[in-house]
């Protein structure tokens, strides 16, 4: 009975310790994805709101009821220059992703973006209101990883943006489908 205690033991540890990598895991390809953000936005003088969006304005919809191929048939594609250019995005993702993407959402325990990277980048909503400013969701990921969504709300906006890793390892805009607009 004691080994048996022992083992479980291991089993338990084993578990939760992989857990606590992939969260840090996850919250290094946050805080890359985000960088590049910051890094985009800072030339056109964009701040960004330090609270992460959890929740759309304007309404009790909640951030993760936009992952289904129901909202992503809203998603267009740039640069199409060819009909094979046009991408699906109501296809692009599994239900297995959807749900991943529902998850990585409601696991984050990251409420704010100054507790991963420098508060310099960030402001409150109320600094804000005086600049442009923007409020961004956490960013999800494929299981590949190398397509990110990401929910932007602007003051009078909100919008689903979609990233490709490019091979240099930097991240392309590629689509973006609205989700609300006030008038």
């Amino acid at each position: 009975m004691k080994k048996y205690f022992i083992y479980l033991s291991l089993v338990l540890l084993s578990i939760n310790i992989n857990s606590q990598e992939r969260d840090i895991l996850y919250e290094n390809d946050i805080k890359s994805f985000i960088k590049f953000q910051i890094i985009d936005l800072e030339k056109s003088n964009v701040f960004i709101e330090d609270s992460i969006l959890s929740k759309i304005w304007g309404n009790d919809q909640k951030l993760v009821d936009l992952f289904n191929p129901g909202q992503f048939s809203w998603v267009r594609n740039f640069g199409i220059k060819t009909k094979e250019d046009v991408i699906q995005f109501d296809n692009l993702f599994s239900e297995e992703e959807f749900a991943s993407m529902k998850k990585q959402i409601q696991n984050s325990k990251i409420k704010k973006w100054s507790e991963l990277i420098d508060k310099k980048f960030f402001q409150s909503k109320e600094a804000n209101i005086k600049n442009k400013y923007l409020s961004i969701s956490i960013p999800v990921f494929n299981k590949d990883k190398n397509i990110a969504v990401i929910y932007f709300e602007f003051p009078n906006s909100g919008e689903l943006r979609i990233y490709k890793k490019e091979e240099n390892k930097t991240w392309k805009y590629i689509a973006n489908g609205l989700v609300w607009r006030a008038d």
